[in-house]
């Protein structure tokens, strides 16, 4: 994503930015939970990650419906690439500076969903991570700054769901092209496989492409805690 690329936006500037833009009134900048806070409140973080145009966004709206139909509270995180870049003119040149922006985004969007869990007890699903913003940078510029690093949140997810980019692509104003899709999805594969991660990679096309998505939660849900990753289980249709 992210073809609306042009100045410099950062810290005070982008809670402006957030501030102002349409249903996102109310987007507080408090720093997000650490996940040893999350645990102790028994909430649970999902993430969906992959490249442009791989399904994230209706696979995170398909397992928050999933979760809220089993009875639990549920609260989504938002794409916070796309609400930048939305925000930005189409001839925007981006740079590590926006990345880490991003970032910062994305920890806000996080922090804003965990208190719209009630009882402190529930999930929170996000569309997309800190590792998003260290995957655009490396594919980008061929290296990540020590800020993205810090601000990277996925190792606080309880599990990971990494999406293949084998969907049709749909191109719009914001996103980048076809061909960067498996070079960042590498990049995504090569980062959660060298991280303790517990990633699950989604495949395949129609209802069976979130089977393993469901599996694994049922696990989660029924375990006390983590569950054991199973590598990358994948599952075609």
């Amino acid at each position: 994503m992210r073809c609306g690329r042009g100045g410099h936006i950062v810290d005070g500037a982008i809670a402006q930015l957030v501030e102002h833009l349409p249903g996102r009134q109310g987007v507080r900048g408090s720093s997000p939970l650490s996940s040893t806070e999350m645990n102790a409140a028994v909430i649970r973080r999902i993430a969906v990650v992959g490249p442009e145009c791989s399904g994230k966004t209706t696979a995170v709206g398909a397992i928050a419906k999933w979760l809220s139909e089993a009875g639990h509270a549920v609260a989504v995180v938002p794409e916070a690439g796309r609400i930048y870049a939305e925000a930005l003119p189409l001839d925007h040149v981006w740079t590590m500076d926006d990345e880490v922006a991003v970032a910062r985004l994305h920890a806000r969007l996080t922090a804003e969903a965990t208190a719209e869990i009630e009882g402190g007890s529930g999930f929170v699903v996000s569309d997309g991570s800190g590792l998003t913003p260290r995957v655009w940078a490396l594919r980008g510029f061929g290296e990540e700054s020590s800020a993205l690093v810090e601000l990277d949140d996925t190792g606080a997810a309880d599990f990971i769901f990494l999406a293949k980019p084998d969907l049709p692509w749909h191109p719009d104003p914001i996103r980048t092209s076809a061909e960067n899709r498996p070079i960042e999805y590498a990049i995504y594969m090569d980062l959660l496989s060298k991280g303790s991660y517990n990633f699950t990679t989604l495949e395949g096309h129609g209802p069976s492409r979130l089977t393993p998505a469901y599996e694994a939660l049922k696990k989660l849900i029924d375990g006390a805690g983590k569950c054991e990753s199973e590598g990358s289980v994948t599952s075609s249709g």
